[in-house]
């Protein structure tokens, strides 16, 4: 692990390219152009493209609310520091336990993507897919991920915002292809009359896409290493959140005009992808594809290391997590033991998916995606809540009062929809996680404040205020 110390993040070394490059590797832009996009369309048909933008538009509020927090206060901690500041201790000690507990354990368990689409890529030279190369491949994307997340902010950064912009630009040959093999048919009838599509489908499919856009706001914990904090971290939030909608939207729009030409149908293709590449004339780009994907996998978990570390440094800097995790590289300035003990967690997860299942994604896919997701719900109301309150206390007749208002009801609803049905198993049980870990830490807030804990005092404390 090298040798550590306490000491302080470095200043001012990620400038705005590499803020926007974590919000945009932490939601995986490319590869939800290859996973989610498919998946939306399948569910609204014809209206895929639509759900998109209705989720795109979805999501602004919620992030404009951030932008305006961010705007105010700087912090190491993300949303922790951010809600801290403008809802109080409890919102705060909520907020870091669902982002460390549930989102940050599922999302690191997503380098067993990149194993999956590398053993595609490697079928070029010959090399089938087995469980064996499946962990192989996973654990050394998780190694060099920590390795490079390790040696600085400023070097992950670039890599993450150089590996996001080509692998999205390599996704997106494939649309531009489709497009100009069938010059004269650019309008699709049927997607414009949302042919066949319901208001039931294009909500389910809006539930959906929001999800992709989990991720944008871990810009936010770059609030002590970016170059003017106060204005990159509130423009990569928002820059991203629009840039992906749009991205999206194209994305799927061609996707679904692509597979009328196809002899085989959307939700039968194994590998749409792969498929929208034969209806373009080549059909060898698949290659391609696969290993784009697994380099915007690798540049995502960059992105995830990056900001579940500096949750931990933030939260053990205020008295709130074990002391350990403040401790600093003294040559790279980064949490390296935050780093490590993640890494490790990370480890095991993926081994013991490995052993337990020849196809863990199969397996285990769903559960991590609602471990993650209803936690997010919560998170993005309250970071919303909290933008609310501190712009109500400030002037309550604003545009940005409304902004904070449309941000909790649009997570509300969201959260709703996922929960009418109640879910099945096993997303019932990740719920059940989620409400669990919610009242335990409601329960500590609770006794820490009957016995008036200093430790409540010392949230927040290291955010800074403009």
């Amino acid at each position: 692990m090298g040798s550590t110390g306490s000491g302080e993040l470095r200043r001012n070394s990620v400038g705005t390219s590499g803020v926007i490059g974590q919000s945009l590797s932490a939601m995986g832009l490319s590869g939800v152009i290859g996973t989610s996009v498919p998946v939306v369309a399948i569910t609204a048909g014809a209206a895929g493209w639509l759900a998109w933008g209705i989720a795109a538009v979805v999501i602004l509020p919620v992030a404009l609310s951030m932008s305006l927090l961010a705007r105010r206060y700087s912090t190491s901690g993300g949303l922790y520091g951010l809600t801290t500041k403008a809802l109080g201790p409890l919102a705060g000690l909520v907020t870091g336990a669902l982002m460390l507990g549930l989102i940050g354990l599922a999302a690191g368990a997503g380098v067993l993507s990149f194993g999956v689409y590398f053993s595609q890529f490697l079928e070029l030279f010959g090399i089938g897919y087995s469980r064996l190369l499946l962990g192989v491949t996973s654990v050394a994307c998780l190694a060099v991920t920590w390795w490079l997340a390790r040696v600085g902010a400023k070097p992950a950064a670039w890599v993450m915002f150089v590996t996001e912009v080509a692998a999205t630009v390599a996704m997106l040959v494939v649309f531009v292809v489709v497009l100009l093999r069938h010059r004269g048919e650019w309008l699709d009838e049927r997607q414009l009359r949302l042919s066949g599509a319901s208001l039931s489908t294009i909500v389910s499919a809006v539930v959906l896409g929001i999800a992709a856009f989990g991720g944008f706001e871990s810009a936010a914990v770059y609030g002590k290493e970016a170059t003017r904090p106060r204005r990159a971290i509130p423009v990569a939030m928002v820059f991203s959140a629009l840039v992906a909608g749009a991205i999206w939207m194209f994305a799927g729009y061609v996707l679904y005009m692509g597979f009328q030409f196809s002899d085989v149908s959307l939700p039968k293709s194994p590998a749409p992808m792969g498929t929208l590449a034969d209806v373009g004339g080549i059909s060898w780009y698949s290659y391609v594809v696969d290993l784009s994907l697994s380099f915007t996998i690798g540049a995502s978990l960059i992105a995830i290391f990056s900001w579940v570390a500096r949750f931990m440094y933030t939260m053990s800097s205020e008295g709130v997590a074990p002391r350990g995790w403040s401790r600093i590289h003294p040559r790279f300035q980064t949490p390296t033991t935050a780093l490590t003990q993640a890494g490790i967690v990370w480890l095991v997860g993926i081994v013991a998916m490995t052993v337990a299942s020849d196809t863990p994604l199969d397996t285990f896919g769903d559960f991590l995606g609602d471990m993650a997701g209803y936690p997010l719900l919560l998170v993005y109301g309250l970071v919303a809540a909290a933008a609310l309150r501190y712009q109500w206390r400030r002037a309550p007749a604003s545009v940005w009062t409304l902004v904070g208002a449309l941000g909790l009801g649009g997570m509300a609803f969201v959260l709703y929809e996922n929960l009418d049905p109640f879910p099945g198993w096993p997303s019932n049980l990740a719920f059940g996680l989620f409400v669990g870990l919610t009242a335990v830490v409601g329960s500590a807030y609770v006794v820490l404040r009957r016995r008036r804990s200093p430790v409540l005092a010392q949230i927040g404390s290291s955010v800074e205020e403009s």
